[in-house]
């Protein structure tokens, strides 16, 4: 007899940083699809709340943590309200983030910092204490980082946010190093253009939607839905052979140019 694809997700406790719009909300819809249970963690506590209803009402199980990923302090309170509720945390998404569009020579220090913050320390301390549970209850799993395309090559007047980014994927491959042996897999994908509500004013200019169609192989930006698929396979048993990876979710934009 066949039976059901099964993703090893039912039940499972799991945590989405930056979850109330774009591609955290996409994501934590789906794993809530695959009986995931969620911790929506977001600075938008009004737009958390609204998605942890709704997967609630669907019969599903969330909750909405309100949090400012710039802040070590609510960090720690993220996590530690997330396991209060769930239980110990078994898959993890660093998916907040923020960018900005300006030459290097125009960016503050404190803009600098912020991206830093936001795009990477904030990933490495959710990662550390979410890990460091796993590790402490001996238990495996998995965490996923939301990198870009700008994590593997430069782009222009993204300075900061290209850095941060490539840190990301630094932080993904050490880290699956380190926690290999305590069978807790980390990942990341890498997004091309995704029409999100961080992009959609950049892409309501038809001249900047048409650029960034073309920078794509496929002629086309990329849904959010399309990027928490590839999230979820990799949080899921179905990726259990698979460490350290960075996986492009990017319309061919990194295969190279065709001309």
């Amino acid at each position: 007899m066949i039976k059901a694809f099964d993703l090893g997700l039912a039940g499972m406790p799991a945590l989405i940083t930056g979850g109330a719009a774009g591609i955290g909300r996409a994501t934590a819809l789906l794993l809530a699809e695959c009986g995931a249970h969620v911790a929506i963690v977001d600075k938008d506590g009004a737009g958390a709340v609204a998605l942890a209803d709704e997967i609630s009402h669907a019969g599903g199980r969330a909750i909405a943590v309100i949090a400012d990923a710039g802040r070590d302090d609510d960090i720690r309170a993220a996590v530690a309200e997330a396991e209060a509720s769930l239980g110990v945390i078994r898959v993890l998404v660093n998916n907040v983030g923020i960018g900005e569009r300006r030459p290097m020579v125009d960016i503050s220090v404190e803009d600098w910092r912020n991206a830093m913050e936001i795009n990477l320390t904030a990933t490495f301390l959710f990662s550390k204490l979410v890990a460091r549970r796993m590790v402490h209850e001996g238990l495996g799993g998995s965490i996923v980082c939301i990198a870009s395309v700008a994590g593997e090559t430069g782009v222009l007047n993204r300075s900061s946010y290209v850095a941060s980014k490539h840190g990301v994927v630094g932080l993904t491959k050490t880290l699956a190093l380190e926690l290999a042996r305590h069978n807790i897999r980390v990942n990341a994908v890498a997004p091309g253009m995704v029409k999100t509500n961080l992009t959609a004013k950049l892409l309501s200019d038809p001249a900047r939607m048409e650029r960034s169609n073309a920078a794509h192989p496929m002629n086309r930006v990329g849904r959010p839905e399309e990027i928490a698929d590839a999230v979820v396979f990799l949080a899921s048993s179905r990726s259990s052979f698979t460490t350290g990876a960075v996986l492009a979710v990017d319309g061919g934009f990194l295969a190279g140019k065709d001309s």
